[in-house]
């Protein structure tokens, strides 16, 4: 049975709260905000739609990875009039007891008094909810404004934790409001809270950083004596994006010149996107992100054309999606650097940092797939055929037989690439050199009638030479 959420008075005999000092070391850090060092920039514009948002239920900060959100909380919780309970969530919390657990010991840093294994009904282990319950019910009893910050809310996956912030959220004290920092939308009841103004939104425009922004941590924060037109020209390329101001301001310190060509496929940059972003999502989603940002232009009838007749896996080009507009949706949804394009319905755009970074990571993962991809594109937009039906690649769908068969060597490299194996693996693996590979994929090429490595694979395995 969970008890009554009074929101007045202690729940049970009260006791000391919890001393900081006296948490494990793993969780005392996820329950305060992560310190502050001399490089943080003010962000007052931010700051002040946080304020202006204390009578609403729950604010929602949603944005990529890399917009600062983490920060500017932390900077907020540090001049806010309110108490801040903080929780920076792992997977870990994917275990509804494991929520619980932590979310009693964040709101004992703010004084309230629930017992982590408070003895109700005669019950020695309390469900989850009752524990939750508890901790809404001793904060209430605080009767001054609580501010809870559910920090990396998107690595909370279950569906039953997701359920208990739901029921937080729902049944919350006044004096209590709720801060949710995500990658993406959280699966909470955001329209009905919108609908009844208890929802303030700080998005990815809110987030960005502007002129005087850049200016002020780039020169200001920094150091760095970069000219307006300088900063201007990071802030057009980066679009606002923090990390990336901040990775800019990283290679212009040690390369000056590099200003000038920084871009998605500088190794700051590309380390990022591959090792926050794409190495984090399932193999599907991997591969439909590294494909689709090599498109000129994105639009569900264009990636879902491109992608399947490439390769003809629907299910694992599509990202696990059923078409190329449900898998365009979700992942705007899921802030991964993809924003619908207002001015044009139907068509979305990566972030061009993100979208450069994933070109520049695909032709390390398959040669001359890109290209492709953005030839057959181009054509493709040029002829206007994907608005209406599925167009077809250069790459016929029921290719002519070959005049001259490939040699049983020439197939085996066929196979090798396929692989992708490059030319000096196949080398050592055939002990011939890398001029006779070269050599043999000349005749391949020929007679496959392909212009590289990419045609070649995708001939090769509608022939049937390629089986794997």
């Amino acid at each position: 049975m969970v008890p009554r959420l009074a929101h007045s008075g202690p729940p049970f005999a009260s006791q000391p709260p919890l001393a900081n000092e006296a948490l494990p070391p793993l969780v005392r850090h996820r329950v305060a905000p992560p310190p502050l060092d001399g490089q943080v920039l003010q962000r007052p514009r931010a700051q002040r739609l946080l304020e202006r948002a204390r009578d609403r239920r729950l604010t929602l900060v949603a944005a990529p990875a890399g917009f600062g959100k983490t920060t500017m909380l932390s900077t907020w919780a540090a001049s806010s009039s309110h108490r801040v309970a903080w929780m920076a969530l792992s997977p870990l919390e994917s275990d509804p007891a494991m929520f619980a657990s932590l979310l009693t010991a964040a709101v004992q840093q703010v004084g309230a008094q629930p017992a982590a294994t408070a003895v109700v009904n005669g019950d020695p282990l309390p469900e989850p909810q009752t524990l939750v319950a508890l901790a809404l019910n001793a904060v209430a009893a605080l009767d001054e404004p609580v501010a809870l910050v559910l920090d990396g809310y998107e690595a909370v996956g279950s569906v039953a934790t997701q359920a208990l912030v739901a029921f937080m959220v729902q049944h919350a004290p006044p004096v209590l409001r709720f801060i949710i920092a995500s990658r993406g939308e959280p699966a909470l009841p955001l329209a009905l809270l919108r609908a009844r103004r208890q929802l303030a939104e700080l998005r990815t425009d809110e987030l960005r950083w502007n002129l005087p922004e850049a200016s002020s941590y780039l020169n200001g924060v920094l150091g760095l004596a970069l000219s307006p037109d300088q900063i201007a020209e990071l802030l057009r390329r980066t679009e606002g994006w923090v990390t990336g101001l901040q990775l800019a301001a990283l290679a212009v310190s040690k390369r000056p010149e590099e200003l000038s060509a920084f871009g998605g496929a500088h190794r700051f940059v590309a380390d990022y996107f591959v090792g926050e972003v794409l190495e984090r999502q399932p193999e599907p989603l991997r591969s439909f992100l590294l494909h689709s940002a090599t498109l000129p232009e994105l639009s569900g009838p264009l990636v879902e054309a491109a992608l399947l007749e490439l390769e003809g896996e629907r299910e694992a080009l599509l990202g696990g999606y059923p078409s190329g507009e449900a898998a365009l949706e979700a992942i705007s949804r899921q802030d991964l650097f993809l924003t619908p394009d207002a001015s044009r319905p139907g068509r979305y755009r990566y972030h061009t940092l993100f979208a450069e970074a994933m070109q520049a990571r695909l032709e390390q993962l398959a040669p001359g797939r890109g290209a492709l991809l953005r030839q057959w594109a181009a054509d493709c937009l040029a002829r206007g055929s994907h608005h209406h039906a599925t167009p077809a690649l250069r790459l016929p769908q029921h290719p002519a037989p070959l005049i001259e068969p490939l040699s049983e060597r020439e197939q085996e490299v066929l196979g090798l690439i396929a692989a992708g194996r490059p030319n000096r693996e196949i080398a050592d693996l055939l002990s011939i050199s890398e001029s006779t590979v070269k050599t043999h994929l000349k005749h391949v090429f020929a007679k496959l009638d392909a212009r590289n490595r990419t045609e070649a694979v995708a001939i090769g395995r509608r022939l049937r030479i390629i089986t794997q």
